[in-house]
């Protein structure tokens, strides 16, 4: 299913019209950042599947470790 999701996504914004250049470089941005965004919530869900976040310790030190990931 998310194969075909990130399929449909990359077909989508192939057939995106050019509105103006202005328009164009804040839409650019716009998907950009949430492409990052739902990277980041899919990392982050993985990552921390299991982690009692109610431990402080354990959930600080693998935050900590999150930052350094790519």
């Amino acid at each position: 299913m998310l194969n075909r999701c990130v399929d449909d996504y990359i077909k989508l914004m192939s057939q995106l019209p050019s509105f103006n250049t202005d328009v164009d470089v804040e839409l650019e941005r716009y998907s950009h950042a949430m492409e990052n965004f739902a990277q980041e919530a899919t990392l982050w869900y993985w990552y921390f599947r299991g982690v009692d976040a109610t431990n402080r310790d354990t959930f600080q030190e693998k935050s900590s470790l999150m930052r350094c990931l790519p």
